[in-house]
This record gives structure tokens, sequence and C-alpha cells, in this order.
């Protein structure tokens, strides 16, 4: 700490640390990070925090083999879908299918199903490098013990971010960019005959620049049940703890040059999966003795079944336009008979809301089962 136990400054103090790698793949790499925290009195702490990260490609990521699959793409160059792109996807489109001696205004859907393709690792990927920063304050009243409330605002940027991605993906970013020499058409070929593709490889890529913002909120609160009440009695422990994220911002450039993709609120996101706008978790747990019941509540916002892009390019392709908000409810409860014998059970998502089209189906599932470590 710079100071300590004076006024306005029960507490300064700042941090840093900094680490240098030699890997065999991708060479020299080096990491910092920095921290400040500053407590004018002790149940009140601002705190900011900056740092560079390196992550090195894996083993798997850079050299799993090379292995048979199967694909069926959209082909973003049929007449249907030239509009739903960038500015440049025409332009790309056209070029791609003269190199194979096939006029864009002819082309339509060729009579064909799926072609052979690969999926395997990438030996020619880099190390991506990010950089965040947060900043923000946590509260621990004194006259409420065992209340901390902490709130952090943030903000991501990794460069050259290793991301295994899918056939669809790797299609309309190789026709998206702002011209057909980039890594995403590198692996694609197309027929001389019909102009459909002919091959294809799915593989780890470093997409150009990834970008995200937000803010948490978290909340905990750690209390003996029978002060709550004003009982003599024993009534057990309990802690809540509720977490809340906003995601501000999503958004990803592919390829070098290439215009940034909004992502945020979309079901279907180049990063895999669907990325909510809102996100809360609460967990309520109860402890008295051998006695432990816990419960815990899942809430994500709605999200957008079509990209934002094509949504607005054909506004009525789809209704409605989005998912609805997803809420789950989960019950367990152990007890530990002795020091070797724990009992365990419980339901998960317990009110089994209706299946809803963007989100994995989940079914209510019971469980019920045992430890013993006594052998």
């Amino acid at each position: 700490p710079l100071l300590s136990g004076q006024t306005m400054f029960e507490d300064l103090s700042i941090g840093g640390a900094a680490r240098y790698s030699d890997y065999s793949t991708v060479g020299d790499t080096l990491t910092s990070r920095g921290t400040l925290s500053w407590s004018p009195v002790d149940v009140f702490t601002i705190r900011g925090s900056f740092s560079r990260a390196i992550r090195a490609p894996n083993i798997n990521e850079l050299f799993q083999p090379q292995a048979n699959t199967f694909f069926e793409p959209t082909d973003p160059c049929l007449p249907q879908q030239l509009g739903l792109g960038s500015s440049t996807r025409v332009a790309n489109c056209t070029a791609d299918l003269a190199a194979v001696g096939i006029d864009i205004a002819d082309y339509i859907t060729p009579a064909s199903g799926p072609f052979l393709g690969r999926s395997g690792g990438n030996p020619d990927l880099s190390e991506e490098t990010s950089d965040s920063f947060t900043f923000g304050a946590i509260f621990t009243p004194s006259s409420v013990p065992g209340l901390s409330v902490s709130l952090d605002f943030w903000d991501i940027e990794i460069e050259d971010a290793i991301l295994e991605t899918d056939i669809e993906n790797i299609i309309n970013s190789c026709y998206d960019a702002p011209d057909l020499n980039n890594q995403f058409c590198d692996l694609l070929s197309r027929s001389p005959v019909t102009g459909f593709f002919t091959d294809g490889q799915t593989s780890t890529v470093n997409i150009a620049f990834f970008e995200s913002s937000g803010v948490d909120l978290e909340i905990v609160y750690a209390f003996d049940v029978a002060d709550l009440f004003r009982s003599a009695s024993s009534l057990g422990d309990a802690r809540i703890r509720l977490v809340g994220s906003k995601v501000d911002s999503l958004g990803i450039v592919p390829v070098p040059g290439g215009g940034a993709d909004d992502e945020l609120g979309e079901l279907d996101t180049f990063l895999g999966g669907a990325a909510p706008e809102n996100v809360v978790n609460v967990d309520l747990t109860w402890f008295r003795n051998d006695l432990s019941v816990n419960y815990q509540y899942t809430y994500q916002s709605s999200v957008l079944r079509l990209e934002k892009a094509d949504l607005a390019l054909k506004p009525d392709t789809l209704f409605p336009f989005d998912t609805r908000s997803r809420q789950r409810h989960d019950l367990s409860a152990s007890y530990n008979f002795n020091e070797n014998l724990e009992i365990f059970g419980g339901v998960n998502n317990l009110t089994k809301p209706s299946r809803e089209i963007g989100f994995i189906p989940v079914d209510r599932v019971f469980f019920l089962g045992a430890t013993y470590s006594g052998l």
C-alpha cells in the first residue's frame, strides 16, 4: 500500500505483474497487469485494473488431425441471399463465380446435396492478445454485517481471437469481407460445372477483432436466520447471492478491414450460442447443522432469431422476431450423516417452462445420489 490509516486514505494500494513466455509455436510473448484500489473509509473501496493477456493456441487447435465430414450450407451467392450480407457480397460472389466460369446472373440453386469436407486443426494460428479494463466499487456497510455490494464496469478487446466456427460463418465471412483475399475463402472450393461448393474446411481461426463491454452487479448477504426473526433458538445460517450482468456491446470484425458485426442480443453468434443482453443469477442457501438446502434462479433476456442486418433487410421474414426470455428454477438439498456419508437430491428446471425456439430445450430433471468416502 502507498497510504493507510489516514484521513480519506484508509488504504491506497497499487499492484502490478508481468510475465514473459517463449512458446515453440508462436514465439515470445509478454503479459502484464496493473491494479489500483482506494478506500477512503474501511467500508467503501474504489478499484480499477488494466491487463494485457496473451493466449497461445493449444495443441488441439493447432494439430488436431483432419477428419472427413459433410456440409450443407446456405450459399450466400444465391439470388435470394445476395442482399442479406455486406456491401461487398455481390462483388465478391461475382468474382468468385467468374473464376470458375459461372455468370452470377445464371447462378441458381444446384441440384446437389451435402458435400464432403474436412474438419481439424489449423497449424497457422497465431496467439490472441486481449486488453481488458475494469472500474468499480465495493460497499460493505458496518451497519449490516455480512452484506457486500459491488458494481463493476468492464471493457474487453481481443485481437486475433482464437475461435472455432462452423461452415456457415466461414462462408459468410468469406464473401462479406472487403475482398476474396482472406483466410475464410482459402478454406472453400467451387465446382467449375455447377459453381456450387465441392470442398470446405472448418477449423479454429484467428478473427480480426472482438470487443465487448458491460456492467456487473453483485450483492451478497450472509446472516444468522435467528437474528432475522429475533429468535433465541438456532435456525441455521443463510446466504443470498445475486449476480446481474448487462452487456452494452458485443462486436466482431472477422477479417482485417471488414465491417463490424453487432451480435448483441442475437440467437446465433460467431462466438457460438446466444448473446442475451441481460443475465441474472440468484443463489439462496440455508445451512443448519448437517443439512443444507439450495435454490437457484436464472434469467436470460430474449434474443433475436435473425441477425440484425438480415432483419433490417427483410423485416417480414419471420414472426415473432425474438425468443421469449428464459427463466429457470433449480432446487436441491444435501445431508451429511457423518464425515463419510452424504445424501443429496433435487430437481432442476422445477417449473419446466414451455420449450422455446432459440434455447436448448431442457426438461425437468430429478436426481438423487450419495457419496461415501470411508473405503
